[in-house]
């Protein structure tokens, strides 16, 4: 049994944070948002990082988004915008952490706990561009995450008083992290895979931590996806 000092979320602290930027025009912008969404839900599942409590609701998100795209609500162009229906919003998905014997549990709601969704400027309403005959427009979104759980070292906390503590020497975290930022890895991988397929790029924001990189989240100072765990090329530490 493992002991654990990662904190679900600390205030004005940001473990990283990626940007996604996608241009879309008026012939192709619900399929390519479409397909993100799709591929977004689909690998964090394959990876065993969230998923929605229903996962056959995957195919039927799009589905019903491809009869009708917009509600009467939310007429924003916008990506990963998954509350369009109360059983595909936020919500509804749960993220897998390793307990303190190194087993994944499935949390509800930890999605917008340990993973968030910061949309975007949004300034392209739907009303106002079905109005021009042709156009284009840059959409954004970030994923970003308020957690210590990914840092194989943990050099910043809170203590009792929630007041901010700097760790030194800082404490060792690979137990925990070893169990979830691989999966995270191959996750953005692939995710990075289908937005250029798409024309688009994720970008890091500029003021990251060291051990993060474009590519991922280094492990004593490599990017470790989740098949070199499977494959046995990683072993977990103990």
């Amino acid at each position: 049994m493992k002991k654990y000092f990662w904190k679900k979320e600390i205030d004005n602290y940001y473990a990283f944070w990626y940007t996604i930027k996608l241009t879309v025009k008026h012939s192709d912008f619900s399929k390519k948002i479409l397909d993100l969404d799709h591929w977004f839900l689909s690998i964090g599942a394959k990876y065993e990082l969230f998923k929605l409590e229903d996962q056959d609701l995957i195919e039927e998100y799009v589905k019903r988004r491809q009869n009708c795209f917009f509600n009467r609500n939310r007429e924003w162009l916008g990506l990963l915008d998954f509350e369009q229906f109360p059983d595909t919003s936020l919500e509804k998905m749960v993220i897998a952490l390793p307990d303190c014997n190194g087993k994944l549990e499935f949390y509800p709601q930890g999605f917008s706990s340990y993973l968030y969704i910061h949309p975007g400027i949004i300034d392209s309403n739907y009303n106002e561009l079905s109005q021009l005959s042709n156009w284009e427009r840059q959409i954004t979104v970030s994923i970003a995450s308020r957690s210590t759980i990914w840092n194989d070292k943990i050099i910043y906390g809170t203590d009792e008083n929630n007041n901010p503590v700097n760790f030194e020497p800082p404490i060792d975290n690979l137990f925990y992290a070893y169990r979830i930022t691989p999966r995270f890895n191959s996750f953005l991988r692939d995710l990075k895979m289908k937005i250029e397929e798409l024309g688009g790029a994720i970008v890091l924001d500029d003021e990251h931590h060291e051990d993060v990189t474009e590519d991922g989240i280094l492990l004593n100072g490599n990017i470790v996806y989740q098949e070199d765990i499977n494959a046995g090329r990683v072993l977990f530490p103990l």
